[in-house]
């Protein structure tokens, strides 16, 4: 007889196979591949290599592409249960007798069959930089089960944290934790770094042993050694306790509050349950609200997003990340300018990415509460719509000019000419991305849209392929001065194709 677990991931397995999104991950991982092989060729615009060191180029390089996508495939694979409490599908669950742990169990089922089927395309990859030369089997396999215990932290702390969000943004928000952990990890050696830079206390030796057992606990320092030597060490596995411990207690805490506070669910009102005014006013009016005359861009930044909560939480993150990048400059190690820079960049692109999803995220949340139908009721167009929301959220992003400024400058005096032309190419790409972002919760699961998602990852394909080499052989600022009229006119196609699709689901939802 099936487990209950085994016949939900029965029924739950045919909607996962048709998922747009993983469908999108594959194509991309893909298509970074194909990328990364052009570039051993020896053609006229690739990049010379090492023949000798080939192999362990391309497991470099999909290495970190790799775990970029794992950890973007775990937030959103666990942003699905994002939800389920409110819209009443845990208490159905747990009216039909599912144990929580048969319902843990099927979530673990489903995101490991997506993910195989993400991690599938790279099985070829790895055999051919093996085949080139230049790694070894053991290399290859602790740099695989690194970014697998990667991938399983992120997904499970993702369910926990999914389980109490009303929706998938705040869900999304576990993707900070492999950067919070690793600069967690950090501050110890910092704090005695600084210490001893500026005073003249030694270091006890217990400390310092304790510190460097610290630094292997962080994934990022791991992966770093375990890529630059042939036969690494096992030591360097030592995340995995971390990964692991976090990845089961999150699951232990998840299946422990799975079946708590079902009373969320919303119920249509009734005259049964409809609670009933002890004392009716008689005034006439109705509670005035602060309506701005910009009504989409309002509810953009009050309605969706709790603007005054949001800024001061953007404004704190910036705060904090401007505070330690200061804190690790002062420092006359170049490792640790290197690594200031590192977090600078990689918090202006997460918060510029996050800023231009804004007009997504309000479609996606309209969609959800079945509010669509009733909006387009009103005089504006869908491109006017998701306008009206990038509004809003433009002024969300407020705090964030104060982080685009101190990026750019910095990256222009740390490398001018390799760190800031790939910054500032990468910031073009993701400025122009808006509208492709609202495209994606209308495209369905079709051959056309398949086929409409892929020509448009394709295109963005296509200009990074003619960029980077213009920018490695002839120019490092060519690559984003080719890539700015490009991405202008994929942005433009993007609103293009926005009010078809938007139409097609509109039909969709009546």
């Amino acid at each position: 007889m099936k487990s209950k677990a085994y016949l939900l991931f029965e029924t739950q397995a045919p909607r996962e196979s048709r998922r747009i999104d993983s469908t999108v991950i594959r194509v991309l991982y893909a298509g970074f591949a194909l990328s990364n092989l052009i570039s051993i060729t020896r053609g006229p615009f690739s990049i010379r290599l090492d023949p000798s060191q080939a192999g362990l180029s391309v497991l470099k390089a999909m290495s970190v592409v790799h775990a970029a996508l794992a950890v973007l495939l775990a937030v959103r694979l666990a942003g699905d249960v994002a939800g389920d409490r409110a819209s009443g599908l845990v208490g159905q669950l747990s009216l039909a007798g599912v144990s929580a742990r048969d319902a843990v169990l099927s979530r673990l089922l489903l995101a490991g069959t997506s993910f195989l089927s993400v991690w599938l395309i790279r099985v070829p990859l790895l055999v051919l930089a093996f085949h080139l030369g230049g790694t070894s089997l053991h290399q290859i396999l602790h740099v695989e089960a690194l970014l697998l215990g990667l991938f399983g932290m992120t997904l499970c702390a993702g369910l926990l944290l999914g389980h109490y969000s009303p929706d998938r943004t705040t869900s999304r928000m576990i993707f900070l934790l492999p950067g919070l952990l690793d600069l967690t990890l950090t501050i110890p050696s910092l704090i005695v770094a600084g210490i001893h830079s500026w005073t003249t206390w030694n270091v006890p030796l217990s400390v310092e042993y304790a510190l460097d057992k610290l630094a292997y606990a962080r994934t990022t320092s791991c992966l770093f050694y375990a890529l630059r030597l042939r036969e690494p060490s096992l030591v360097y596995l030592s995340p995995l306790v971390v990964h692991i411990g976090i990845a089961l207690w999150s699951l232990w805490a998840w299946r422990r509050v799975y079946f708590t506070c079902l009373d969320e669910a919303e119920v249509p009102a009734t005259p049964e349950n409809e609670p009933q005014p002890v004392r009716p006013s008689k005034s006439m009016s109705r509670p005035s609200r602060p309506c701005w005359d910009d009504a989409l861009a309002w509810q953009a930044y009050h309605v969706h997003s709790d603007g005054k909560t949001n800024i001061l939480a953007r404004s704190v993150v910036i705060a904090i990340c401007l505070v330690v990048v200061l804190w690790l400059v002062l420092f006359n190690d170049p490792a640790y300018r290197g690594l200031g820079m590192a977090l600078l960049t990689i918090t202006t692109l997460i918060m510029m990415f996050i800023g231009r999803g804004k007009a997504s995220d309000c479609l996606q949340r309209e969609i959800k509460e079945k509010t669509l139908p009733s909006l387009v009721l009103t005089p504006h167009s869908a491109t006017e719509l998701c306008d009206g929301w990038a509004r809003g959220g433009r002024k969300l992003m407020r705090p964030d000019l104060v982080l685009y400024v101190c990026c750019l400058v910095g990256v222009l005096l740390y490398s001018p000419q390799q760190l800031a032309p790939i910054i500032v190419g990468w910031a073009i790409l993701i400025q122009s991305s808006g509208p492709f972002f609202v495209l994606s919760p209308l495209v369905p699961f079709s051959f056309k849209g398949i086929l409409s998602g892929l020509g448009l990852i394709a295109a963005v394909l296509v200009i990074l392929g003619m960029a980077i080499p213009l920018s490695a052989q002839v120019h490092p600022w060519l690559g984003p001065a080719v890539m700015l009229p490009l991405c202008w006119v994929w942005n433009r196609l993007c609103r293009w194709m926005l009010p078809s699709w938007f139409a097609n689901k509109q039909d969709e939802l009546a």
